[in-house]
């Protein structure tokens, strides 16, 4: 989801505040879309191109191009929220001094997110685009079949369609109305029907999987902290995996609507114990994570997922950490030629494949990186101390990329 609009949730918590009348319940409500006619449009302003003007014209051409019969819709319900009672909670809290509405609206999205299913589309699409060639029916069974076990396990995996996902005959139908309208190309020349990523509609497809990785985002969390201790600490293993797990919640955290840090803390205990079902039952208190525990954990994590979720965001991140690295130490940023910088450099590097996909060179992606970015102090000042700050934030971004290709190869020698 996009970050949210605060105008009319102020206004509402300015009126609960100032009135001793019936309390205000906030319901999350969920509403997923099998298929959307305007996601072409929205990818093409995410590429840089500029947002058509809405009028009675737009609504009359809107109306015509609207096929008969798209797809279904999904409408969910959260658990609501007490209004008056979370914003006393939030007065009382010194770290959200001045930011109540804000974690309010944050709270809200999150339980949003909690009862957001995962849908055919978005599981087709992302066994898809994780393939990145042509798939079989069976195949894309087969590429399906991880995720579906994972949700299945997952305790806080909100209800799909059930039998559906894994039904052959549904599968193939959400696959030929991919091809029906335009996201996928079917070929049937062959001994065997294939399905693949249509000619530019790689943003389109990755539109629709995205409504799905808000539940994936914890287990890539927890296995790219589980790789990186593996690979690089040197110490406490246990305290290596969380520290880098809250190091890459705080880099994402403009990204997706993460629980508080201690409820994270146990939601990535809950994405251990998938790993290792008696770790945090055995006799020792504080559990030790030995590397051969490690180990085990990093092997039982397959198929890996860190890399198919996660690059696109740390590759988008890593291009706009380079440009900053450009940026002349003794002149302040200029944040739209800065973005515009990041869109040429990133739309060269996808032609060069030295950028996985197109995905990361989305003004969507980018604006969240100059966000994270600004909020570690690295676009106002100039200096040569700043630049060092920026050197060391794209070289932790480069670390990052270079881990998440690690684990890409690892996953393609196994699969």
């Amino acid at each position: 989801m996009r970050p949210p609009r605060y105008g009319a949730l102020r206004y509402v918590v300015d009126a609960v505040r100032n009135s001793e009348g019936p309390d205000a319940m906030v319901v999350p409500v969920s509403v997923v879309y099998e298929q959307l006619a305007e996601v072409a449009s929205m990818t093409a302003e995410a590429r840089g191109g500029s947002k058509k003007p809405e009028g009675l014209g737009w609504l009359l051409r809107f109306a015509r191009t609207q096929p008969g019969r798209m797809s279904t819709v999904r409408i969910d319900f959260g658990e609501p929220i007490a209004m008056r009672a979370r914003i006393s909670e939030l007065d009382r809290d010194p770290r959200a001094t001045g930011q109540e509405v804000e974690r309010f609206a944050l709270e809200v999205c999150h339980r949003i997110n909690r009862v957001t299913p995962a849908i055919p589309t978005a599981i087709v699409a992302f066994a898809l685009l994780g393939a990145e060639r042509a798939l079989t029916l069976d195949e894309t069974l087969e590429a399906m079949g991880p995720i579906l076990a994972y949700l299945r396990d997952h305790p806080t995996t909100p209800t799909t369609l059930g039998s559906q996902l894994e039904d052959a005959g549904w599968v193939r139908s959400t696959l030929d109305q991919l091809a029906d309208s335009g996201v996928l190309n079917r070929f049937t020349g062959g001994d065997q029907t294939v399905w693949y990523i249509a000619p530019e509609q790689h943003l389109v497809a990755a539109f629709y999987r995205n409504t799905l990785i808000h539940l994936l985002v914890n287990r890539a969390i927890a296995e790219l902290a589980t790789f990186m201790a593996r690979e690089h600490a040197i110490g406490d293993l246990r305290e290596a995996i969380w520290n880098h797990a809250m190091s890459l919640r705080q880099l994402l955290k403009f990204e997706f609507f993460f629980a508080s840090r201690a409820e994270f803390n146990a939601e990535l205990l809950a994405e251990v114990a998938l790993f290792d079902p008696e770790w945090e039952g055995r006799t020792v208190r504080e559990p030790v994570v030995t590397r051969d525990l490690l180990e085990r954990w990093f092997e039982r994590s397959r198929p890996h997922l860190a890399h198919l979720i996660l690059r696109p965001f740390f590759d988008s991140y890593r291009v706009v950490a380079d440009q900053l690295v450009r940026w002349r130490h003794d002149r302040e940023v200029d944040q739209e030629l800065l973005l515009e910088r990041c869109l040429g450099s990133g739309q060269q590097q996808v032609l060069q494949r030295k950028l996985h996909s197109p995905e990361s060179v989305t003004l969507e992606l980018l604006r969240n990186a100059l966000t994270l970015a600004d909020n570690r102090g690295l676009l106002s000042g100039t200096g040569r101390e700043l630049h060092q700050k920026r050197k060391a934030f794209a070289d932790n971004l480069r670390q990052i990329v270079d881990d998440l290709e690690t684990l890409s190869r690892l996953q393609r020698v196994h699969a």
